[in-house]
């Protein structure tokens, strides 16, 4: 596989055992070595793809989320410090 693909042994074990993650070009290499159709690497290659753009969504979603709560409690903190200055009788 390492002579066919052109990527050296130690890294194809590493992929193999998941030490490494395979970048996008090995996984085109390893998928030229075993001959696979173009439809079919254009379907592996797109995965990684996909869900690179899920993860940047999630996260833009997430910080907008957090951004929104923090100025929810920084405007509570204003009403709290207000309440800090009157007294409440009982």
């Amino acid at each position: 596989m390492a002579a066919r693909s052109g990527i050296s042994q130690s890294k194809i074990s590493k992929i193999e055992t998941g030490e490494v993650p395979p970048s996008a070009v090995d996984v085109e290499r390893i998928l030229r070595a075993l001959n696979a159709s173009p439809e079919v690497t254009e379907e592996i290659t797109a995965l990684p793809r996909l869900a690179n753009t899920q993860f940047l969504d999630l996260r833009s979603t997430l910080r907008r989320g957090l951004c929104a709560r923090r100025m929810s409690w920084r405007s509570n903190s204003v009403v709290w410090r207000r309440w800090r200055f009157f007294p409440i009788s009982g």
